[in-house]
């Protein structure tokens, strides 16, 4: 594309490595190709990235396929990992998202595991 591209500035490391990447290599690459191509600088900042909490909003909110195309076990699920998503954004910290969904944090982390989902990592109140 005929740029010299530096690199990515801090918080556009931090914002790519707080990512879950559902889509792993193939959506890594195609993320840095459109940061390249929309970068005017050396540098890819977190402005060139796309705003990954939104597109995750956005494919949470299509709807459930009619019951006849998934087992309902892989609907429930799919529900689950919606309610439990939309609940930790809502909440500061793994144990009031917990609280609110009426479990124990030790019980919504298994959970979150057993459905393949991120489990954030809590930062010390001394950090």
């Amino acid at each position: 594309m005929n740029k010299r591209i530096v690199g990515l500035t801090d918080e556009a490391k931090q914002v790519l490595l707080s990512h879950s990447w559902p889509g792993n290599v193939r959506e890594l690459k195609n993320v840095m190709e459109r940061a390249v191509i929309v970068a005017t600088g050396e540098w890819i900042g977190p402005e060139q990235l796309p705003d990954f909490e939104l597109e995750a909003r956005l494919r949470e909110s299509d709807q459930i396929p009619p019951s006849g195309t998934r087992p309902l076990k892989e609907q429930l699920e799919h529900m689950e990992r919606m309610i439990i998503r939309r609940t930790l954004r809502r909440h500061p910290n793994l144990e009031s998202a917990a609280h609110e969904l009426g479990l124990s944090p030790k019980e919504l982390t298994e959970r979150m595991q057993r459905l393949g989902l991120k489990v954030p990592v809590e930062k010390s109140a001394s950090a």
